[in-house]
């Protein structure tokens, strides 16, 4: 379970544009209005085709740094956070990355990233990348690391917690199947000690984590679960009880268990993690943690029908054939109460005629009952992710595309 510039200036309805601008004229640069009144825009990228995103201090400043990467092949940066981004010196090589993620992979007190890679849409080969920090923001692609995968289609990398040591250990999702029928399956990678990543043949994935891959310790044994899902079969969820998967799919009862997206946060603050789903039957699904360590989706949950979000703004139609999420979410306190809400990202097109897009939602926590509409857009949105606790990246530039990238964040009161 995705890097835009607009500053968000919520909920202070007395706020014009000009003051949002100049709350942070000494951070960001405001260059236009966003679709409604109060907010503020800075792009970080004009257009450019995103698979994907990562936060994290890539080069140790102590600022929260933005690489947008994949799909085709092209060489990238990433952005180094401050005052205003720019981009790092680093560049990363040709390949067909997809999903990314960022760990302190070998203990030094550098942040590493992994990549899974693509391969030819099934018909060559292309290794999953592991970039080495090397320090001042600078990487270094390591060989032999052992989470290469050549033959995988790989699509997303989750760096979590497995098997309760020191070393965080890796998920890597693939996608599809390969025209020469080679065996393509997401993977656990067991980190040995920083020195290389080792394949654990535990458990058959089949190529569930392709479409949205989520990692959280529900059941609070420090022990990191997950939950995931792919285009075509059922999702799943399972706890990590001492390094063992345990499925309890079964636990969320009567849902729709093919999913668009997953997101794992603690929205009512009661120190656990909860569950968001949303189900390709279109409806919002979210589940609170009991505590209850055997069974922490236990309570009732609560469900949003987004269709009738919607239908209030107007007619829309489904996204394009070959995109692969209608739906994507996220949370960030967008009012700065101390609540988390949810980012919900749409891809559904608005208005045929001058192929515009409906446009993403805020609903807002605790009790997710009200919502604010972002109105029309140009492109729909692909990946989102948290920057910090108050802001949200968004990438309206999905992997069939080209389009803008920006960061949300509410104005200081």
């Amino acid at each position: 379970m995705t890097l835009r510039n607009f500053i968000l200036c919520l909920p202070l309805a007395t706020l014009t544009l000009s003051s949002c601008q100049n709350k942070f004229a000494d951070q960001y640069i405001c260059t236009d209005s966003f679709a409604l009144p109060n907010y503020c825009e800075q792009v970080l990228v004009e257009s450019r085709s995103i698979y994907g995103l990562l936060v994290d201090d890539i080069n140790g400043d102590g600022h929260l740094d933005v690489y947008p990467h994949g799909h085709g092949g092209k060489i990238e940066k990433y952005y180094r956070g401050a005052t205003n981004f720019s981009p790092a010196p680093y560049q990363f090589n040709h390949a067909d990355r997809h999903g990314c993620d960022s760990a302190d992979y070998d203990q030094d007190g550098r942040i590493d990233i992994f990549c899974s890679v693509g391969s030819t849409e099934g018909e060559g080969t292309g290794n999953n990348q592991l970039f080495r920090n090397t320090g001042d923001g600078m990487l270094a692609l390591q060989d032999g690391h052992g989470a290469e995968d050549p033959f995988g289609r790989g699509r997303e990398a989750r760096f979590f917690n497995f098997n309760g040591d020191a070393y965080p250990d890796l998920f890597v999702a693939n996608w599809g199947t390969r025209k020469d029928d080679k065996k393509n399956e997401s993977a656990i990678y067991i980190n040995e000690d920083g020195q290389r990543l080792k394949k654990s043949d535990a458990y058959g994935f089949s190529t569930l984590g392709a479409n949205c891959l989520e990692f959280a310790d529900w059941d609070g044994d420090t022990f990191d679960g997950t939950a995931l899902c792919n285009s075509k079969k059922q999702s799943k969820i399972f706890l990590n009880q001492n390094g063992v998967f345990k499925d309890i799919t079964e636990s969320l009862g009567a849902v729709e268990l093919k999913w668009w997206d997953v997101s794992s946060r603690d929205f009512n603050k009661d120190g656990k993690p909860d569950l968001t789903f949303i189900s390709r039957n279109d409806v919002l699904n979210i589940f609170h943690n009991s505590g209850i360590a055997a069974n922490p989706f236990s309570l009732e949950a609560q469900h949003i029908d987004l269709i009738k979000l919607i239908e209030p703004i107007g007619k829309v139609s489904k996204p394009p054939e070959n995109f692969s999420r209608k739906f994507s979410l996220e949370f960030f306190d967008a009012n700065l109460d101390g609540i988390q809400d949810i980012y919900l990202g749409t891809n559904l097109i608005f208005n045929s005629e001058t192929n515009t897009y409906l446009g993403d939602f805020i609903i807002f926590g605790p009790d997710f009952k009200n919502h604010l509409w972002l109105g029309e857009t140009s492109t729909g949105t692909g990946s989102i992710w948290a920057y910090n606790e108050n802001s949200i990246l968004v990438s309206r530039a999905g992997p069939d595309w080209k389009g803008p990238l920006f960061l949300l964040k509410p104005a200081t009161q």
